[in-house]
This record gives structure tokens, sequence and C-alpha cells, in this order.
């Protein structure tokens, strides 16, 4: 069974990449546990390491997308407040009734 330990000391990647990488110890639920070593032993990949690795760089990923689209959304309403600053703002009840007339 897989035990917290996710670096595995004994891998010689492990030892070329001590100097640049933390040892990280993780705690994980039963089915989160019997995931990992399904994965590893499907031959999915080498370690829990790696996989942990994976599943990080997948996270990080992530967020970066969530928070460029955050970014986007404020631009956007940035450029919609100085429009409406400067008056150009449209009729809703107006726009609602073209846009259903077209449909």
């Amino acid at each position: 069974m897989l035990r917290a330990e996710i670096d595995r000391i004994f891998q010689p990647a492990y030892f070329l990449d001590m100097a640049t990488r933390s040892m990280l110890k993780v705690s994980l639920p039963p089915d989160l546990d019997k995931f990992v070593e399904s994965k590893v032993a499907s031959g999915r990949y080498q370690s829990a390491s790696d996989l942990i690795r994976d599943g990080v760089q997948l996270l990080k990923d992530r967020e970066l997308s969530r928070q460029a689209a955050l970014d986007e959304v404020r631009q956007k309403i940035g450029v919609g407040l100085a429009q409406a600053a400067r008056g150009e703002l449209f009729d809703g009840e107006e726009t609602c009734r073209e846009i259903l007339e077209k449909l």
C-alpha cells in the first residue's frame, strides 16, 4: 500500500533533482491512495511523485487560466464603466426588444 511519502528515495531521478526540488509529504484518503496506486501500477506513471507533479501542474495551469479569464472580465468591465462615464449607454429594454425581433 502507498505510504504518505510521495517521493521514493531510491529512484535515480530523485538524486539528480534533489538539489532543485523540495520533498513533500502528502496524506491521502484511501480512495485517492488507491487511485494513485492504480495509475502507477498501470504504467501510466513511473511513481507517485510523477503523478502528483502532473496533477499539481494541471491545477497550476487551471488557476492561471482562471486568473487570465478574470483579468479579461475585469478589463471589459473597466471599458464598460469608462463608456458609461462618457454617456455611451444603451437602453436595456430597447436593446432586448431589438434582439427578440431579430429572432
